[in-house]
């Protein structure tokens, strides 16, 4: 193998706009929850873990973006590529 031959698949996301401090709490934890909702779909408040609380709230600052403009890119490999392996079966030897 040739280093010219290594890649690795990505994919990215830049944003333009103005950021704006959330004020309102209901939003804000509407926000954060948004947040957990996307990364961990599986798991439920009040059931795998605590919902946020009040003080927990107060000590955490919630940013909007107004986006103006955006742009991305995206690199995947097709699943027959050389040399191919997930993340997770990583190769011992």
């Amino acid at each position: 193998n040739e280093a010219l031959e290594f890649s690795v698949e990505y994919s990215g996301v830049v944003v333009f706009g103005t950021a704006a401090v959330v004020n309102d709490q209901t939003e804000a934890r509407h926000g954060l929850q948004l947040l957990l909702d996307k990364y961990f779909p599986h798991l439920r408040p009040g059931e795998h873990y605590r919902p946020i609380i009040q003080e927990e709230l107060k000590r955490t600052s919630v940013l909007k973006i107004s986006i103006e403009n955006w742009s991305g890119k995206q690199k995947k490999a097709a699943a027959d590529f050389p040399g191919a392996f997930f993340y997770t079966n990583l190769p011992t030897s």
